[in-house]
This record gives structure tokens, C-alpha cells and sequence, in this order.
């Protein structure tokens, strides 16, 4: 019986230490995209992890981004598909990943997050879409909608 109440505590402990919510990750999720419709693409990368600024200068990860708004469009609507979390002594991750909708095109977006309790910092971004790399259809003119072969 003593044996389970060290465990018991440990899980307790564990509990209390407060990892990061899907409430929290998901709210940063919302102001990512409305970030990214408003093209506040240095907000994105002021507001990340210093684990993000690390591996990406400014410079290519705005340009990543603009590239993406360029090509896909706004985006319109997302749900998530996927969540993980993970906590250690050095503080918590959360994976998410949502398919996404936008203006051009569909896509897999994967969001992790660094931090603990309500503080999410954006670690990773990473995007997974077909209507990246193909040409998107010519918009149509006033004569109807335009076709290329």
C-alpha cells in the first residue's frame, strides 16, 4: 500500500506543473491565421520561440509565409485533426495539426508549440499542400473563365 502513495504523488505533482491546453495552443492556432490574413507576417515571427528564430532568419521566414499567402490565398476555415503533447522538466510541447481551406487551395498545417500553462510559443510551422507547387487556373475575364491546355 505505502508503494503506490510515492507514485501517487509523483502523478500529482506531474499534474499540477501545467502543460500547455488545447484551449491555449488552439487560441494561438486563431491568431496565427488571423495574422496570416491580415499579412502581419512579422508579428508571426516576433511573437515565436527563440528555438524558431534560432534555425530561421526573418527575412526567409516571412518570405515563407508571403510565398504561402501568395499561392494559397486567405485562410478560411481549419479543423483539427490531430493533437500531442509532451512535458518535461524543461517545459512543454503541443503538436497540432489542422486541414485547412483557403482561398486557392486545401492544406495539412502542422503548428508546434513551446511553453507552459497559457503561455504557447510557435516552435514549428509547416505546411503540406499540392496548390503550392502546381500553377494555379487563370482567373477568368470579363468573357467567361479562361482555359490553357
Amino acid at each position: 500500500m505505502h508503494k503506490f502513495i510515492p507514485l501517487a504523488f509523483i502523478c500529482l505533482v506531474l499534474a499540477s506543473c501545467g502543460g500547455l491546453s488545447t484551449e491555449t495552443t488552439e487560441a494561438e492556432v486563431v491568431l496565427f491565421h488571423e495574422r496570416f490574413n491580415a499579412e502581419e507576417f512579422r508579428a508571426i515571427y516576433d511573437g515565436a520561440s527563440e528555438d524558431l528564430k534560432e534555425v530561421e532568419e526573418r527575412e526567409n521566414f516571412l518570405s515563407f509565409l508571403q510565398a504561402i499567402r501568395g499561392k494559397l490565398g486567405a485562410f478560411k476555415e481549419g479543423t483539427r485533426t490531430g493533437w500531442s503533447a509532451i512535458a518535461s522538466t524543461k517545459g512543454s510541447k503541443a503538436t497540432l495539426v489542422y486541414q485547412s481551406t483557403f482561398e486557392h487551395g486545401s492544406a495539412t498545417e502542422t503548428f508546434v508549440f513551446i511553453g507552459d500553462g497559457d503561455d504557447a510559443l510557435l516552435q514549428t510551422y509547416s505546411i503540406n499542400s499540392r496548390a503550392l507547387i502546381m500553377d494555379r487556373p487563370p482567373e477568368p475575364t470579363a468573357d467567361g473563365p479562361s482555359v490553357t491546355f
